[in-house]
């Protein structure tokens, strides 16, 4: 299922919270969530439910806070209840022997603050494995690109195309952020 829109899921968060009987300290709140999970209905439905698990929430306006605080639980936990594992696990099955070059590239444009061209995407990765044909890093590109991993601006730099599944692949994969060359 592909993410809504902006308003459609500030739409829903707010529904969804409404008929949970939750109040919000802000409006803008409902359009933060969604923002914060890319729009993607399963992250949205996710994070209201742990937010009706959170008996310490009963009563009060929900707030910044505790949405941040049940997002990144739900990115960090060991007991993986987004099912954010897969985004590995595949690479298994679609990129087979070319897997380990796949991490590579992924790892790489994870670690970048912003985007990443591909040129140095490519220049990153090669440098764990050189024997790789300038060729064979665009294919692997196209194809995480089509597979819903990367996404290209107009001029080709690449990103990760939820920044839910970045956070948690920093994370999972003990990435740090890589600006101008060093790590923060």
């Amino acid at each position: 299922v592909e993410p809504l829109d902006q308003k459609d899921a500030a739409e829903l968060v707010m529904r969804l919270l409404t008929d949970s009987q939750f109040t919000v300290a802000e409006e803008s709140l409902h359009a933060y969530l969604a923002k914060a999970v890319d729009c993607i209905p399963f992250y949205i439905l996710h994070v209201v439910s742990a937010l009706l698990n959170k008996p310490t929430i009963n009563g009060q306006a929900l707030d910044f806070h505790a949405v941040d605080a049940v997002i990144n639980k739900g990115i960090t936990s060991s007991d993986n209840p987004w099912d954010l594992q897969h985004y590995e696990e595949r690479t298994l099955a679609y990129y087979g022997k070319n897997r380990a070059y796949c991490l590579a590239l992924l790892d790489v444009v994870a670690s970048c603050q912003s985007t990443i061209s591909f040129n140095e995407a490519v220049k990153r990765a090669k440098a764990e494995y050189p024997a790789i044909e300038q060729q064979q890093w665009l294919e692997l590109t196209r194809l995480l690109e089509r597979d819903h991993y990367f996404k290209r601006n107009e001029e080709g730099a690449l990103r990760f195309k939820f920044n839910v599944v970045r956070r948690w692949w920093l994370w999972h994969r003990n990435l740090s952020i890589v600006t101008n060359g060093d790590a923060i």
